[in-house]
């Protein structure tokens, strides 16, 4: 079972480390086999000797690094680069450029330190960045468990069948399966773990005792800082509210009740929580917020009939975020200017404002929550200017806003919907192709109701 590849939902970073780190590989195993002398002696000097780096101690501690970017053989150095390729990019993607190469060479030192205390005698040279690597899937099992990975079975039936194809000349390839990221690395660690008992009894060139090492090291190091520190949170917006949630905690907590009376109806107590938090942002210089707790007071004056009164609430809220360069606000003041207008019966104005909202939205980049979300109300917009047609293409676009800004589970929530919306037409394939997408992001986020939902609607009776 070999893995080719995975799923990178919403990659926000080009992983440039992973690139170096493949490439310095390549470069050192390079030099290693075409430049004139004895291979043997770089690999003694550079590779990692248990018995040295103990009788040694500092001399030799610079080989708990080097011993990373040496390799045997092709075969060593094309499985590490391939598993390094899969499984190196989502994890500096979540942690940034400089954290994860720390991580890395911290976890194959890790890797190197749990070989040399197995073997503490010996004076055979470590080499490989299994170990590292091994730091990574630990990583990816923390963080992506249920992520699919494409894994390619190496089979001699199977590859007879591949060399039989090659030879009818019918471009064949590989049977390829989609396995979820737990089963592959549980499998990897079963099989390491396997190989370091055999390893006690007879001694092998796989140093599998490095690869449960690092492992086991990166599993811990982010299981640990991410329940100890709340770090690499599932979207961007459970991180970002971390740090600065505590400098508006009176601002905040008043919306979020505005919110809830909302939900329930209670307009009125909406009104006054929202006056309230105004009032409360003339201490503050958080114009974001204020920003939004304008046009949240013109949604709920709207809905009480002062028309005016909530045009001049969105002019206010509007002119303050156009000042302060908050596109998606501007889009969003429009998007309530043009629900007015539609209470005025003024569908010209609300499709003029509805486009104005959507050039404003998408002049942001989808790296921040707030443009999706303002994709998904201009799309409940066009459903009341009666065009559902573009509700549905805008819905699309709000789940790679979703995605994007690392809210998968708010893109799921989309995707259901748009499948119920598409059910309720009688576009059954277009109904089942938006809960398949929906089932398949759940699953990586493991997103329990809505894989058990979702799983239920694809396999009714009768579901097409």
């Amino acid at each position: 079972m070999l893995p080719i590849g995975d799923e990178n939902l919403g990659q926000r970073r080009r992983p440039i480390v992973n690139y170096a780190l493949i490439g310095t590989c390549i470069a050192v195993f390079a030099l290693q086999e075409l430049v004139p002398g004895d291979s043997e002696a770089l690999v003694r000097t550079w590779g990692l000797v248990p018995a040295r780096l103990l009788n040694d101690g500092p001399v030799a501690a610079h080989t708990l690094i080097t011993h990373m970017f040496l390799h045997g053989n092709l075969l060593h150095i094309g499985g590490n680069m391939l598993f390094l390729w899969v499984f190196g990019d989502n994890i500096e993607d979540e942690f940034g450029h400089i954290p994860y190469l720390l991580f890395y060479l911290g976890t194959g030192v890790l890797a190197g330190l749990a070989s040399v205390a197995l073997r503490a005698t010996s004076d055979v040279p470590g080499i490989g960045a299994s170990g590292a690597i091994s730091g990574v899937l630990g990583a990816y099992l923390v963080l992506f468990p249920l992520n699919e990975i494409r894994v390619v079975i190496l089979h001699p039936f199977t590859l007879l069948l591949w060399l039989g194809s090659l030879f009818l000349q019918n471009r064949p390839e590989l049977p390829k399966i989609g396995v979820s990221a737990l089963y592959v690395l549980l499998f990897y660690l079963i099989y390491n773990f396997i190989g370091a008992l055999a390893g006690i009894v007879s001694p092998s060139r796989v140093d599998s005792v490095a690869h449960l090492g690092g492992f086991l090291g990166g599993y811990l190091i982010v299981l640990i800082l991410r329940g100890r520190f709340g770090l690499w949170p599932d979207t961007v917006g459970a991180a970002a509210e971390g740090p600065t949630a505590s400098l508006r905690t009176g601002m905040a907590d008043r919306q979020a009740e505005a919110e809830r009376l909302q939900e329930v109806g209670n307009w009125p107590e909406a009104r006054k929580t929202l006056e309230a938090a105004l009032k409360k942002s003339e201490l503050t210089d958080d114009i974001r917020s204020s920003v939004s707790a304008h046009l949240q007071l013109a949604e709920v004056l709207a809905h009480q009939e002062e028309l005016d009164v909530a045009a001049e609430r969105v002019a206010a809220g509007r002119t303050l975020a156009q000042e302060n360069g908050y596109g998606d606000l501007v889009a969003r003041a429009d998007l309530v200017a043009g629900r007015v207008a539609l209470q005025t019966n003024n569908a010209a104005s609300a499709e003029k404002l509805l486009q104005s909202a959507l050039e404003w939205a998408r002049s942001e980049t989808y790296q921040t929550l707030p443009t999706a979300q303002t994709i998904l109300a201009a799309a409940e917009l066009a459903d009341q200017l009666g065009d559902t047609r573009h509700g549905l293409t805008l819905r699309r676009e709000a789940v790679q806003g979703f995605i994007q800004a690392r809210d998968r589970r708010r893109a799921v929530d989309v995707l259901v919907e748009i499948g119920d919306r598409l059910a309720a037409t009688g576009d059954f394939p277009g109904a089942r192709d938006a809960r398949r997408e929906g089932l398949r992001i759940a699953r990586a986020i493991y997103y329990v109701d809505a894989m058990e939902r979702l799983s239920a609607e694809l396999e009714a009776p009768g579901a097409t």
